[in-house]
């Protein structure tokens, strides 16, 4: 759901909120700790 949300344009704020994490923080390490990168990193690499 979080590369979905990134592929059409939401920020890491929005998915954050959207995905249930309790700050946009947690959300960046759960998708680095998944990923090895963090969601900006990969919304420029994709």
């Amino acid at each position: 759901m979080a590369i979905e949300g990134l592929q059409i344009g939401h920020s890491s704020s929005e998915l954050a909120i959207w995905l249930g994490y309790s700050a946009p923080s947690a959300f960046v390490a759960a998708f680095r700790r998944r990923s090895g990168m963090a969601p900006e990193e990969w919304r420029h690499r994709s």
